[in-house]
């Protein structure tokens, strides 16, 4: 929570011993950890001119693009082209990361290619199965892509494996709601809503439910 002793440090090093790559990627490390998405977009592009193959700097760059993106009404679509293609390169600079595949497949998810963000994330839960979130993902993208019953088993099976989650329960609630069942829909968002009243995805959930006449 150190912020500007930390930017002080990198600068102090800086002057030391010159633009080395780790030392400019430590200022976008600590603007990541103090939310502030802005900058880290605008650390990282310096870090990305003098090595351009590093994954690290293009991986940050994109997620904080893709919140900042996704933050405004209607989303920002050139930020979420820059998170695609940042995703994209990440994945080729480094294959074996699942956090490279998974800035791609927010990305994809985004633009509303919900069949080609599935695919990734089936990539990322087989890359690391043991990370709750890409179960959710996966599960998101089978609402979106109409195999609700195969979501609903997932979730079921994510709780029963991490213990009980908000996030796979909306992502259940609205597998549910387009399944035709808003009433028990209802019941799971009632839970969540107690549970963490704040969640993004609470008001999300509620639009299924009650297009589906719950």
């Amino acid at each position: 929570g150190r912020l500007q002793e930390a930017l002080d440090l990198a600068d102090e090093l800086e002057a030391r011993y010159g633009k080395d790559r780790e030392i400019l990627f430590s200022r976008v490390v600590a603007h990541t950890l103090a939310g502030r998405r802005e900058d880290v977009i605008a650390t990282a592009d310096v870090v990305i001119a003098i090595d351009p193959d590093w994954a690290a700097p293009r991986l940050r760059a994109g997620l904080a693009s893709l919140a900042l993106a996704m933050a405004t009404s209607p989303p920002d679509p050139d930020g979420i082209v820059r998170a695609r293609l940042e995703g994209e390169r990440c994945v080729s600079l480094a294959p074996g990361d699942p956090q490279s595949h998974e800035l791609f497949g927010r990305a994809l998810a985004a633009e509303g290619r919900w069949d080609d963000a599935l695919a990734v994330f089936r990539r990322c839960l087989k890359m690391a199965p043991s990370v709750g979130r890409y179960h959710v993902a996966v599960g998101d993208c089978l609402v979106e892509t109409g195999n609700q019953l195969e979501a609903i088993n997932l979730m079921r099976r994510m709780n029963t494996l991490f213990g009980r989650s908000v996030d796979a329960t909306l992502v259940e609630a609205r597998a549910l709601a387009r399944a035709g069942k808003p009433v028990e829909a209802r019941r799971l968002l009632r839970d969540c809503r107690a549970a963490l009243p704040n969640h993004p995805g609470i008001a999300r959930t509620e639009k299924v439910i009650v297009e589906a006449g719950g």
